[in-house]
This record gives C-alpha cells, structure tokens and sequence, in this order.
C-alpha cells in the first residue's frame, strides 16, 4: 500500500463526506418546506416567549383571533379577540407588510395587548372577591 493509495482513500472519503452533507442540507430543506406548511384554517400571527418553555401567541382561527398560552404540558385559549381588535390587529399586520414586508407584529404591541387583557383579568378577579 502506497502513499498514493492512502491519499486517494483520503480524498475519496473527504468527497463523499461533501455529497452527503449537501445532500443531507437538501432533503432538510425540503422536508422543512413540507412541514412547515400554513394551513388555509389555522395561522400562527405572532410569537413571543415567555421563558424557554412557553410562548404566548396571536393565532388567527378561520376569521377568528386569540391569545394563546402554549406551554409543554398544556395549550390553552387566554381570550378571544373582539372584532374591533381582530380589525386592529388585521390593519397593523397590513401596515407592517408594507411598511417592512414582513406579516408580524412588534414585541412592543404585542407587550400593550398583554398589558390589557392583564388589566381586564385583575378587575374580573377583583369582582369575584
């Protein structure tokens, strides 16, 4: 066994290692299109974490608008938007898409809506006591 023989081995192995990880690279990628398709009946709007377990989400339910809590051991409904704030949130999406050409909303307007539905829960559990 030569020096050529080694080095041939060498590069030979150096060259399928590129295939398969290109390879690899592409069937990720498409396997990555196929599941992260949006379903015409449920869309993510927006996400924010809370910590590294749970996130708070506006999700858009044919036609309808919520704020979820999804965590790892439950996922639940925090309120259902009114119309008017289903078309407050409807009109900053199309203003963010053409001001950015992005569809999300920002933290910031996403921290006041949370800020108000906390305000509506401190008063309904200040008028059950």
């Amino acid at each position: 066994m030569g020096f050529g023989t080694g080095l041939e081995y060498v590069l030979k192995s150096v060259l399928a290692l590129i295939v398969i990880i290109f390879l690899a690279n592409k069937l990720l990628g498409y396997m990555n299109t196929i599941m992260n398709k949006q379903t015409k009946a449920i869309r993510i709007i927006e996400r924010m974490p809370v910590n590294k377990n749970s996130s708070m989400c506006i999700v858009e339910m044919l036609g309808s608008y919520y704020l979820m809590s999804f965590t790892e051991g439950r996922n639940e409904i925090l309120k259902e938007f009114t119309e008017d704030e289903s078309q407050a949130i409807i009109a900053m999406r199309k203003e963010k898409e053409l001001s950015t050409g992005q569809s999300s909303l920002d933290a910031e307007q996403l921290k006041e809506i949370y800020a108000k539905i906390q305000e509506k829960i401190q008063t309904y559990t200040e008028k059950r006591n």
